[in-house]
């Protein structure tokens, strides 16, 4: 199923709490969604959303690697 179908996935406030406000991983995300990772990846990305481990990484290194 498509990211965007996920009411979750699909608004960037919600996905932003759970990456931000309450720390959980991709798979932790997918689990609690019943999606698969790569649906959460995909989301993140269209909504410019670091993940934890990636939001450290300064920003030319981030441009050269294609991360956001």
């Amino acid at each position: 199923m498509r990211w965007y179908l996920y009411p979750d996935l699909a608004s960037r406030e919600r996905l932003l709490g759970l990456v931000v406000e309450e720390k959980l991983t991709v798979r932790e995300i997918a689990e609690r969604l019943g999606c698969g990772k790569t649906s959460v990846v995909s989301a993140l990305r269209n909504h410019r959303i670091a993940r934890p481990y990636v939001a450290d990484v300064p920003e030319e290194v981030r441009r050269k690697l294609r991360m956001f």
